[in-house]
Parts: C-alpha cells; sequence; structure tokens
C-alpha cells in the first residue's frame, strides 16, 4: 500500500497557477521517488501517491478539506502557499492527533514562513521545510549593514497581518 500524501492548496482561483505549480513540483519529487523504488522502511519499501484537494485559496474550504484526507486515512498533509492556512491546519492537526492518536497525522509546510508556526505556536506535528521569514530578514538586513555602499532602503509591507508583521520587524532590524 502506497504511503498517501494531501496537497491542500488553491488549485483553482485567484492563485491556482501557484498551487498547481506546486502541484507539479510534488508530482514530480513522488514520481522520481517511487522510480527508485519507492521509501525504505524497515518492512520493505513503500511506494508513495500525491492526492490533490482543492481548497481554493480558502480557509474554511482548507480545513473541510483536512477533515476529508484524514477521513480517508491519510497521513502526510502538504500545504505551503498560505501561512492563514498552516496555521489552522496545524491548530486542527493537534486537536486530531490528541484525539485520535493511533491515526495521527504530520503537516509537511514548503514554504507558510510566518515565524509564528515556528515560535508561538510550535507543534510536534508540524514540519517546515525552509527558513521563516524572520531568518530570511536577518541575513539580508546582515548583508545590507555591511555593505557600505546602501545609503537608503526602502520598506514596503503588505497590507494584511504578516506583511505588517516582516515590516516591523525590518524596521527593527534596520
Amino acid at each position: 500500500e502506497p504511503i498517501r500524501l494531501a496537497l491542500i492548496e488553491g488549485l483553482s482561483g485567484p492563485f491556482g497557477n501557484a498551487g498547481e505549480a506546486v502541484f507539479r513540483n510534488l508530482l514530480w519529487a513522488t514520481e522520481r521517488t517511487n522510480a527508485r523504488g519507492g521509501v525504505r522502511l524497515p518492512g520493505g519499501a513503500r511506494p508513495l501517491a500525491l492526492e490533490r484537494f482543492d481548497s481554493k485559496g480558502q480557509l474554511e474550504e482548507a480545513q473541510t478539506l483536512l477533515k476529508s484526507a484524514l477521513g480517508r486515512g491519510i497521513g502526510f498533509v502538504c500545504q505551503g502557499n498560505s501561512s492563514a492556512v498552516a496555521a489552522a491546519l496545524v491548530e486542527a492537526l493537534d486537536k486530531h492527533n490528541a484525539r485520535e492518536p493511533q491515526r495521527r497525522a504530520l503537516f509537511l509546510n514548503y514554504s507558510a514562513v510566518d515565524p509564528v508556526l515556528t515560535n508561538e505556536k510550535c507543534s510536534p506535528w508540524h514540519f517546515r521545510f525552509d527558513a521563516h521569514a524572520d531568518m530570511r530578514l536577518s541575513a539580508l538586513m546582515q548583508v545590507i549593514q555591511q555593505d557600505a555602499s546602501v545609503k537608503r532602503v526602502y520598506l514596503i509591507g503588505q497590507d494584511y497581518s504578516f506583511g505588517q508583521h516582516v515590516l516591523r520587524q525590518a524596521k527593527s532590524m534596520i
């Protein structure tokens, strides 16, 4: 039986192209893994199976799809194109895993970079593959501070909570 992965992402709607790009990349990775014999485990190798769940970029839809994926016995959930959705999925998985320890699931986050996900809302059921925004910002600010040719820095913050967080952090680091 394959190891099933649920991709819960906006695959249609305004950002459907970003979700479809993620799907193509994950599909390529699963096909490549399977071509090499699958995931090697103590009891033998198992293939990967990627299943698509279109949240249409909506938080409530993503939560509903998570319940559906868990109900179908999928143990790995992939998402990353929204930190708000990621936070909601982490919270839902924490509750699910506490209620049903025999059917635990793991959230694989490939790009939701809000620091709160691995700071205040840190969860053992959430694994992020990417540096969070404060880490990236810190590295960028170190380079800017060391470059004597930089005389001005303009900060343009997006008008939502995460964008405003990045703007505040950048101001404090400058």
